[in-house]
């Protein structure tokens, strides 16, 4: 592979991977960004409401439901060296959202709580070790608007018996226009991860044809340059492709033990060196393959979360460092193997 080929391999990764925010601060305009389009206040804690919307039929649409909050009940912040406490609160919401003609389209009990990850907002907040006050607001799952536009809202929220903290306030907002952002996460995780995986392969190839140039260079300038010393050129490019080709598995199942194998099998009988380099890059990746697999069951002893990042940059930092020292023609054995293949 040429320079200029190693170099465009490079800029397109680099783009991609840039580029994944766009994707990525595309859905999150549309989940944190976008105004509401409608509101109705609610009535008080414990009672029923139903609500009317009208909204473009169709349309992917949210609702979400805000109070004022004033509670008794704190909880010091363990990871902050500022004294700062928490505002604790647990109000129980159960909501339907119905057709026209009375078919729920959904329907769930919910909890606007003071821990509850990327599904409760809260803002304006002021607690001390006694008290607090703020403005929570909780979001609901997404739903398409019926075909004529008009879906009937039946919501209540129930009073707080966990930690007794009075909401007031209630309101019910629509947001409508929304978009389905499973795709944009899935384009730009692989915009990530492609963008990743082919800058560095970019890299390593450019870094590996000025070292063959080099080689070639002195062996021209010794006069020993000819068929035989091309040949061990070949073969060290070979062994590295062979290497190399175990950043496929970031892309395709499997793909770091089957693309090794493949070529591993067209070129070993070219040349004993890529035969024996060939072998090694196969059985490190059988090796790793196992190591990934006794972290996902250590993964139910939590040590596992731990231990697979460790095995992750384990993997990628010996496939290029075994990348670079075959393009150069090393005679090289990779840490922590287990041989399935033999000689």
């Amino acid at each position: 592979m040429s320079k200029t080929t190693s170099v465009l391999l490079l800029l397109i990764g680099m783009l991609l991977f840039l580029g994944s925010c766009a994707p990525f601060g595309y859905a999150i305009y549309y989940e944190t960004v976008i105004d509401s389009t409608q509101n109705h206040f609610l009535s008080d804690v414990g009672r029923s409401n139903e609500v009317t919307f009208n909204s473009s039929p169709g349309s992917l649409a949210r609702l979400a439901v805000e109070a004022h909050i004033t509670t008794s009940s704190v909880q010091e912040d363990p990871e902050d060296f500022s004294d700062d406490y928490f505002a604790r609160f647990k109000f129980p919401v159960n909501y339907s959202i119905s057709d026209a003609n009375g078919k729920i389209l959904i329907k769930e009990n919910v909890a606007l709580v003071w821990k509850d990850g990327g599904h409760v907002s809260k803002s304006n907040e002021e607690t001390t070790s006694t008290s607090g006050s703020l403005t929570a607001k909780i979001s609901f799952d997404k739903f398409t608007v019926p075909d004529n536009g008009n879906f009937i809202v039946a919501i209540e929220v129930s009073p707080d018996t966990t930690y007794e903290a009075n909401a007031s306030s209630l309101k019910l907002y629509l947001y409508e226009g929304m978009i389905d952002n499973t795709w944009y996460i899935v384009a730009g995780v692989a915009m990530f991860f492609i963008g990743f995986i082919l800058a560095l392969i970019g890299f390593i190839i450019f870094v590996t044809n000025t070292t063959n140039e080099n080689y070639q260079q002195q062996l021209s300038e010794s006069g020993t340059i000819g068929n035989t010393a091309q040949a061990t050129v070949d073969a060290n490019q070979q062994a590295m492709f062979i290497q190399l080709s175990a950043f496929a598995g970031y892309i395709i199942p499997l793909g770091s033990i089957i693309v090794p194998l493949i070529l591993w099998q067209v070129w070993k009988d070219k040349d004993p060196y890529v035969d024996k380099m060939g072998r090694e890059a196969v059985n490190f990746q059988l090796s790793m393959a196992l190591y990934y697999i006794i972290c996902l069951f250590l993964m139910f002893i939590l040590i596992g979360i731990i231990l697979i990042f460790f095995v992750m940059i384990f993997h990628l930092t010996f496939v290029i460092i075994g990348t670079v020292q075959t393009s150069r023609g090393v005679d090289y054995r990779y840490p922590m193997i287990i041989r399935f293949i033999k000689p």
